[in-house]
C-alpha cells in the first residue's frame, strides 16, 4: 500500500525508500550569480550521466568561447535548454557527439603499457650490464 503523499512504500515491517537524483543548473557568471533551477529528476546514476553529458555537449555547441553557464542559460533561456534536454533522441545525439569529441582524450596509457611487452620491459626492467662496475 502506498501513501500518495510520501515517496515511501510500506509492507508490514519493511520500508522501501525510492531514491531519485535531482539535477540543477545555474552558475556564477563571474559575479552575476544565477540561482540553480531544477532541470529534471531521474531514477538512476546512468540517467544522471546521460543528462549531464548532454548538457555539457549542448553547452559546448551553443556557448560562446569564455561564456559561463549563468549567462549562457540567460541567453538561451532555461526553458529552451530544459526542453532540448528533455527529448530522449536529442539527448542521445548530444551524448554521442560528446563521446566522439572526447574519445581521443580517453586513451588509457596504462593499458598501452600493460599490452605492449617491449614498452613494459623498457620501462620496468633495468639493464644489469650498466650497473656492473658502477661502484669502481
Amino acid at each position: 500500500m502506498q501513501d500518495k503523499r510520501s515517496p515511501f512504500m510500506t509492507f508490514e515491517n519493511t520500508t522501501l525508500v525510492r531514491i531519485y537524483y535531482q539535477i540543477y543548473v545555474g552558475g556564477d557568471g563571474g559575479g552575476e550569480v544565477r540561482e540553480a533551477q531544477l532541470l529534471t529528476t531521474v531514477a538512476t546514476e546512468a540517467e544522471v550521466i546521460e543528462y549531464c553529458g548532454a548538457m555539457l555537449q549542448y553547452y559546448r555547441e551553443t556557448g560562446i568561447y569564455g561564456e559561463r553557464t549563468a549567462p549562457w542559460l540567460e541567453r538561451l533561456g532555461f526553458d529552451n535548454v530544459k526542453a532540448r534536454l528533455s527529448e530522449p533522441e536529442q539527448r542521445k545525439k548530444l551524448v554521442e557527439a560528446l563521446d566522439q569529441a572526447t574519445a581521443a582524450k580517453r586513451n588509457d596509457p596504462w593499458h598501452e603499457i600493460v599490452g605492449d611487452r617491449d614498452v613494459k620491459e623498457k620501462l620496468y626492467s633495468m639493464d644489469r650490464r650498466e650497473t656492473v662496475g658502477a661502484g669502481e
